[in-house]
């Protein structure tokens, strides 16, 4: 269910703000700790997939089960609450099941179910109260940036799907949009060097 307490949502609103620039858009760097990252397709979030890979990521990174957050970042969860009374935000424990998160995913306030999260965001982020890994996504440019902490052993995640993709990779493995003021070159090139493998 969307988050209806303002100070549960304040607390999360503080774990964000130093996690991520809310402010900043792809190609720029959006996380505000040094991580090592990888990118997948946009409409990963939707999918049964996308909760095994933050489940597992939680497993890996935060050793436990913990509340894995949900944020929609443009609208903003602020402005679902103007006009809804609920935050565009919702917690799900990263040992729920898939059905769990795509249910609340999909399912918008009460007042007008068309403006879930799943339809209405344009850019997302998930992350846990540790900060210690984090995801964006922007539908505008079709990605997913996954970022977790240095040193971490990507292949300890045990997964085909989504595809994770470093950002010299993106061109040839991912479809993605780059700003108009950009060619698709120089989008990947600005990508590797915010984004390092």
């Amino acid at each position: 269910m969307l988050q209806s307490d303002t100070r549960v949502f304040e607390n999360w609103e503080n774990v964000l703000d130093g996690m991520f620039d809310r402010r900043a858009t792809l190609p720029e760097q959006v996380f505000r700790r040094s991580l090592s990252f990888r990118f997948s397709d946009f409409q990963n979030f939707e999918r049964g997939e996308f909760w095994a890979l933050m489940s597992q990521i939680a497993t890996l990174v935060d050793q436990g089960p913990l509340d894995i957050v949900t944020c929609a970042l443009q609208p903003y969860a602020r402005e679902y609450y103007q006009q809804y009374g609920l935050y565009g935000a919702f917690a799900t424990r990263s040992s729920d099941s898939e059905h769990t998160y795509l249910d609340i995913l999909r399912h918008g306030p009460p007042q007008n179910r068309a403006d879930s999260i799943q339809a209405g965001a344009v850019a997302l982020c998930w992350f846990t109260e540790t900060t210690r890994w984090g995801i964006w996504a922007d539908r505008d440019y079709e990605l997913m940036v996954v970022g977790l902490p240095l040193g971490t052993d990507w292949n300890q995640l045990r997964i085909t799907r989504p595809y994770l993709a470093t950002a010299k990779e993106v061109a040839s493995s991912l479809t993605f949009f780059p700003p108009k003021s950009m060619t698709a070159p120089q989008f990947i090139d600005s990508l590797a060097a915010n984004y390092p493998t």
